[in-house]
C-alpha cells in the first residue's frame, strides 16, 4: 500500500485494514506450509508486513501528536502557511 494512501485513511480504516492484511496474511502463511513451501505469489508476504508495519507506525505516531490525524492533515497544513505568511508580513512591518 502507498504512503500516500495511508496518509489520507483515518484511523479506524487503518485498524480494518490492518484486520484484513492480516488474514490475508494468515492465508498465505497456511498455503506456504501446506505446499511444502511453494507460494504462488512470494512477495506477497513482505508486503502484507510492510503494509502492516507502515500503518501501525502511522496510527502510533498520531496518537503521539508526531502526525496530524487522517484527512484533516490537508487542512492543517493550509492552516500552518497561513500562519508563516502572517508572521513574515509581520516582520515586514
Amino acid at each position: 500500500m502507498k504512503v500516500k494512501d495511508i496518509k489520507n485513511m483515518s484511523t479506524e480504516e487503518m485498524k480494518s485494514k490492518i484486520k484484513e492484511f492480516e488474514r490475508e496474511l494468515s492465508s498465505e502463511y497456511s498455503v506456504r506450509s501446506s505446499a511444502a513451501g511453494k507460494s504462488r505469489n512470494y512477495g506477497k508476504i513482505r508486503t502484507l508486513k510492510r503494509s502492516i508495519a507502515r500503518m501501525l507506525t502511522y496510527i502510533r505516531a498520531r496518537e503521539l501528536g508526531i502526525l496530524p490525524s487522517g484527512n484533516g492533515a490537508k487542512k492543517e497544513s493550509k492552516e500552518k502557511t497561513e500562519k508563516k505568511q502572517q508572521k513574515e508580513e509581520q516582520k515586514k512591518q
